[in-house]
């Protein structure tokens, strides 16, 4: 991102998404828990390995399921609420720093213990990162969609459930099936199933959630990297906070 000179957030995850995407399914080819249908021909071998989300596929066939128009129209009109409720959140947390509560520490530092983080104002700054966070990943994956349901002209699966984090029963409902779950199918057969091939399932699961760690870390990495230019002559971000 250095020497592309690459600022904006979305354009940042836009160009990281795909190689977090090709990882995870080169690991799932190198272990063989691809899917059958991206072997069955060259078309969807190159549909399925460059695209951002999972196409929904006949299971006699083996081809790509193509969109109706309500599947585009449905698209359009999710697409359009998690714009408009993502734009309103962003619009009323960024002239407070995304942080709307005040608190005696700031939580990006080292100065501080658990009971600061358990401060009220922190909890609430949080709970509030989260639902942006999950706004910001509806948003993208509507996007995502339509794109495939109306260019591509082809059924694919949704990343995010709506209200995912409210309508979750328990943990494994809110991973395993509302968040995130093209995500969550990738860490599944490229991580999980081979690891659990060799080992017992808690490594399996010790292994996926230390490669979901990486990845995270990663992105966060490339997301909120600081460029050369937004930093003073001894290197110090010229943010707010410094």
């Amino acid at each position: 991102m250095e020497e592309l000179d690459i600022r904006n957030k979305m354009l940042r995850t836009a160009l990281v998404a795909p190689c977090i995407n090709v990882i995870f399914r080169c690991l799932e080819a190198m272990f063989g828990f691809t899917p059958p249908a991206p072997g069955a021909s060259l078309k969807n071998y190159c549909l399925y390995y460059a695209s951002l989300t999972e196409p929904y596929y006949d299971p006699k066939t083996l081809e790509p399921v193509p969109s109706t128009k309500k599947d585009v129209l449905d698209s359009i009109i999710e697409f359009l609420k998690s714009f408009v409720g993502w734009s309103i959140l962003l619009s009323l947390l960024a002239p407070y720093g995304f942080e709307l509560c005040e608190t005696s520490v700031k939580a990006h530092t080292l100065d501080h213990g658990i009971m600061d983080l358990l401060e009220l104002g922190h909890v609430v700054n949080n709970l509030l990162a989260v639902f942006l966070i999950g706004a910001n990943l509806e948003y993208s994956s509507r996007c995502v969609s339509l794109i495939a349901n109306t260019l591509l002209g082809i059924k694919c699966m949704k990343i995010m459930e709506p209200n995912a984090i409210f309508g979750s029963t328990s943990p494994s409902d809110f991973w395993g099936r509302r968040w995130n779950l093209v995500v969550h199918n990738e860490i599944k057969r490229g991580i999980y199933l081979p690891a659990r091939r060799y080992f017992p399932k808690t490594v399996a699961a010790m292994a996926t959630f230390f490669a979901s760690g990486l990845m995270h870390e990663f992105m966060n990495a490339v997301l909120f990297y600081t460029h050369d230019s937004e930093r003073n002559s001894n290197g110090i971000c010229n943010d707010k906070y410094n």
